[in-house]
């Protein structure tokens, strides 16, 4: 039986919130990509400027294991135009296989190369529709949902 898996970074709510509407409305599982030593929010887009495109890891809370999973959605916040260190950290070595990889991010504005970073982060791959969700923070909780809704189907 496929399995389908929501994995998430976040460092507000906004992430989290439209991370757990999409696994709630796919019936899948949920997992939060989590830093090892937590940072605030100006911290991150400080360090994150400088090292945005680094081959170097984040180090992670907890490794997610991804082999038991068919499907897996991978939502992040944009920084600078691209994914965060914790997500590239997160699928640094892992192997996407026989997978589908359907990345999904919010923004303000637009995700910038984050859809090209992530094809060449999960290699090997069968990659989805990507979705761009704006200005999420100022939808109410049935607008996101209808929005999850239209772009499940």
């Amino acid at each position: 039986m496929a399995k389908t898996l929501v994995v998430y970074y976040t460092l507000s709510w906004t992430t989290k919130k439209v991370s757990e509407i999409v696994a709630k409305t796919i019936k899948s599982d949920l997992k939060e990509i989590q830093l090892e030593k937590p940072i605030s929010t100006i911290e991150a887009y400080a360090k994150w400027f400088f090292i945005r495109n680094s081959k170097n890891p984040t180090k992670l809370k907890e490794d997610i294991d991804i082999s038991d999973y068919d499907t897996i959605y991978i939502w992040t916040p944009i920084r600078f135009y691209t994914t965060t260190p914790a997500v590239r950290s997160f699928m640094k070595d892992k192997d996407f296989k026989w997978k589908k990889v359907i990345p999904f991010c919010t923004d303000g504005w637009n995700c910038g190369n984050y859809f090209r970073v992530m094809q060449d982060l999960a290699k090997n791959a069968e990659m989805w529709e990507w979705k761009e969700f704006q200005f999420v923070s100022k939808m109410t909780d049935e607008e996101l949902k209808k929005l999850v809704k239209e772009w499940i189907k």
